[in-house]
This record gives structure tokens, sequence and C-alpha cells, in this order.
């Protein structure tokens, strides 16, 4: 009976210390995933495609990762071994070094290391080829998929892709471009620049009419659908509903209609410009007599058009602020014009909108070349929004192109019309 009890009481006694073990483990696996997870989930909220929005991100991933345990053998705080970062996890996963690109955040924890409390009964039975500890990985991947929300039916492929400029870097505001080319795109084949508006209905009559709205009422998720071919009296006309011109009667225009100079040297195949355009003589054409602004020289196209407006803005050279916001970010002064001061030519004739930012556009920005897009498909965005400002007016055919200047990124932070959305992706 003392045999078969010692044996019972060592079987017992094993099992417990076989439970206590898988616990130790269970909790440590679960504090390390749970960690991994929150630091992957806050660092992708920083993923805007904005410059330094990489750097950002990992010091918050670091910054996350604050958790003590008692479980493990390697000291009292989880921590992070890597932070790496993709353009794209499908069909394979690829790194990447540049802010723009960057979609994915992947942190990985250091390994942590539990030993054995069974470790005594292992040597009664055997003193080789027995794990005596374990050590337990971790990581998480996550996207910033935000709800951008009251966009138009419009996209471009990023011209960093053909050598041009990053739409998402502070040099580029101020800059004008081509938004859609009457003649396509040679970077998405068949693709002129438009999207499908709702899921159901691509039809150029639906396209136009939500070109020509004042709010779209539609929030985007992750992937966009591409609307192959050109539309071009659709697009001309919706987009023309904000000039006062186009047979959208039941669209109401901007409140300044005028037309902008074109950057000098956007000619040809260019797509960006440099945004060098003359302000001064452009207030002379159009403000006989008037006193132009301070700093007029270096005001950019929607910065004009703002103080014309008579509406209080914050810039920071080319970089604009509207509404202005509190606190206002280091670097920015604010612009209070005297009054409201129409341009020659940019009073509608019809009831204009209440909305200044009624020639404001956003547009999503494709990968073209990295997702191969071309034709009808579904596409991810990545949130990759940029704000752009309505120069002119659509001429008519064939050259219906329509260009516009870059203000910057479209904010994944801000409340309204963008709504942060992150989640894990693995």
């Amino acid at each position: 009976m003392a045999i078969y009890g010692a044996f019972a009481a060592a079987l017992s006694m094993g099992a417990g210390v076989v439970a206590i073990d898988f616990g130790r483990l269970v909790l440590l696996r679960s504090e390390m995933q749970n960690s991994a997870d929150a630091a992957a989930t806050s660092a992708a909220l920083l993923l805007d495609g904005t410059s330094g929005s990489r750097a950002r991100a990992e010091a918050v991933a670091r910054d996350a990762i604050a958790k003590e345990t008692l479980v493990s053998d390697y000291g009292a705080n989880i921590a992070v071994s890597a932070v790496n970062f993709y353009s794209q996890l499908e069909p394979s996963p690829r790194v990447t070094g540049n802010d723009g690109e960057a979609a994915f955040v992947e942190v990985v924890l250091a390994p942590q290391r539990v030993t054995l409390l069974l470790n005594p009964m292992l040597d009664l039975v055997s003193t080789a080829g027995v794990a005596r500890n374990v050590e337990l990985p971790a990581s998480a991947i996550g996207v910033n998929d935000p709800l951008i929300c009251d966009a138009a039916p419009l996209m471009v492929c990023d011209p960093v892709e053909d050598g041009e400029a990053d739409l998402f870097a502070p040099a580029t505001a101020g800059k004008q471009m081509v938004v859609k080319e009457s003649g396509g795109g040679a970077m998405a084949p068949g693709n002129y620049g438009i999207l499908c508006p709702s899921e159901d209905n691509c039809g150029a009559s639906a396209v136009g009419n939500a070109i020509a709205a004042e709010h779209v009422g539609r929030c985007t998720g992750s992937n966009v659908d591409t609307s192959p071919g050109a539309q071009t009296n659709q697009f001309r006309n919706g987009m023309n509903a904000r000039f006062d011109t186009g047979n959208r009667s039941n669209k109401r225009p901007a409140q300044n209609i005028v037309s902008y100079p074109r950057d000098n040297n956007l000619t040809g195949s260019r797509i960006v410009g440099n945004g060098s355009w003359n302000p001064i003589t452009y207030w002379s054409d159009t403000h006989p007599g008037d006193a132009q602004p301070a700093s007029l020289s270096t005001y950019t196209r929607y910065q004009t058009y703002l103080y014309e407006l008579g509406e209080r803005f914050a810039r920071n050279g080319a970089q604009t602020l509207y509404p202005v916001p509190s606190p206002l970010p280091a670097g920015y002064t604010v612009v209070n014009p005297p009054a409201r001061d129409l341009p020659s030519g940019g009073t509608p004739g019809s009831t204009p909108s209440t909305d200044i930012k009624r020639r404001i556009v956003r547009v999503a920005i494709l990968k073209c070349e990295a997702l191969g897009v071309a034709g009808s498909h579904s596409y991810p965005t990545f949130g990759r929004y940029v704000d752009m400002f309505l120069t002119e007016a659509v001429t008519a055919p064939p050259v219906a192109d329509a260009y516009a200047e870059v203000i910057g990124p479209t904010r994944t932070v801000a409340p309204g019309d963008v709504r942060s959305n992150v989640r894990l992706a693995r």
C-alpha cells in the first residue's frame, strides 16, 4: 500500500506541476500577444503616409510595451525586438523603407523564457534530451484602415512610381497636378482616374452626379472599385458644377469660381508641377486697385482663394490648415484677411454653396504599378487620400484634363469626414 500510495502521490504531484507550468505558459503567451496586438494597432494609427510617419509609429509601438510580467525568466518587462513596415502582405510581404508606402506595421517581441517547475521530476527519469524550459515568441501586424467620408469618386496613380513627386511630402503642398487625364494614364491601362461612386452603380450618370454633389454622403473603407473608361462629358459636367457651368443646375457652385494660373512647368507628359506661379500678376489682373495681402508672392492658389473669401487660415509656407486648429502646430502663422474681396470673374451667377471647401476634392492615391491596377477591379487604398484644390474648370473635349493644387494628405486623425479604423491584419 505504501508503494502504491507513493506512486499515486508522485503522479498527483507531477500532474499538479504540469498544470502549473501549463498555466504559466498560457499566462505569458496571453500577456505577450495582448502587448503585441496593442502595440501594432497603436502604431498603425500613425501610418498616414506623411513624412516621418514610420518613425512616429515605431516610437508609439515601443512606448506601448510597458507590460510587467512575473512569469518570464528574462526580467520584469516585455520588450520589442523589431518593428517592420510593409507596403503589402499579399501575395507576399513586401518590406518598405518609404513613409508614403508603409501600410502595415509588424511588432515583434523579444522571446520570453519559462523554466519548467517539472525539472526536478524530469531529473529522476532523464538527464538529457528533455526540454527544461520553453521560449515563447509573439508578433502582430496592424493596418490603418480609416473610413474616408464625403470623397469624390476620383483616384490618381501615385506619381512616386513614375519618378515624380511624393504627394504626401510637405514639400509637395502647393504644387499643381493633373488629377484626371482625358487620355487616360499609362500607369493604369484602361483607367481614367474615376472610381465607382457606389458598389452597385458605376454608370456614367452616377459618376457625374457624385462628382457634382456638395456632399457625397458615403464613406469608403479599405477598398475602392475602379471605373474604366473616360466618361468625359459626365465627368466634365459634374466637375464644372462647382464652377457654375455644366448641366448640373441643381448643384450649387463654389463662392469663388475664378480660375488660377497653372504651374509654369506643367507641360507635356508631366503630371506634377513645381508650384511656381505668379500670384502678383494674378492679383493685379483680377483685383485692380486693391491692396494685396502681405507675403502674397509666397501664397499658394488655395491660400489666395481663402484670402479672397475673407476666411481665416493658418499657413507654414505652402502648407495650409483650414479651419485653424487649436493648438496651432509649430511653424504655422495665422492669416486674418481684412474682408472678403472676390476677384474679377469670381462671382457665380447662381446661388453658391455655403461650404467654403466646395472646390476641394479628396482623391484616393493608388499604387497602380505595385497593385497592377487595370480595368474594373477592387483595390486597397490603405487610407491614402490627398486633399486637392481645383484650380480651374475642365475644358471641353478633346483635351478635358482636370487640374488641382495639392493641399496635403487627408488627416486620418481628424474628426468628421475621416474616422480612424485600425485593425489587426495578422
